[in-house]
């Protein structure tokens, strides 16, 4: 079953359409956990609008492919480490850089293993998806 959905998603994938993006950070923060276990994360206030809006349309293709694709509210960030501490949003100095592909990962839930199963470079021939 895992392979048929791996192929279903590897197919979607490949109709993406989307010219490479920037995307800005330019916020540090925590977000809630189990105790000892926070996530300090990067996080954007403004420079996020084109991620999201590939998110979206990676949704819609998979969906188109049949696959069930999480509704959950997407909170674009970057995990930098665990720890005890929670706190509210500071502004950083902006980190920038343009997305230029994009992969699929297999993450073995409670393994830290993770298994590169795709990857698509983001070059638009002025058709979108």
């Amino acid at each position: 079953m895992l392979d048929v959905v791996i192929a279903r998603a590897c197919a979607a994938a490949s109709r993406i359409d989307v010219p490479p993006f920037d995307v800005t950070l330019d916020q540090i923060s925590s977000f809630n956990g189990r105790p000892g276990h926070r996530p300090l994360v990067l996080t954007g206030s403004a420079g996020l609008a084109e991620l999201i809006g590939f998110r979206q349309k990676l949704g819609n293709v998979l969906r188109d492919a049949g696959l069930r694709v999480s509704t959950a509210h997407f909170n674009p960030h970057l995990t930098l480490l665990y720890g005890e501490d929670r706190f509210d949003p500071r502004p950083i100095e902006p980190i920038t850089w343009t997305v230029r592909e994009f992969v699929l990962i297999h993450s073995w839930i409670g393994k830290t293993r993770y298994d590169i199963t795709g990857c698509w470079p983001l070059t638009s021939s002025g058709t979108s998806v």
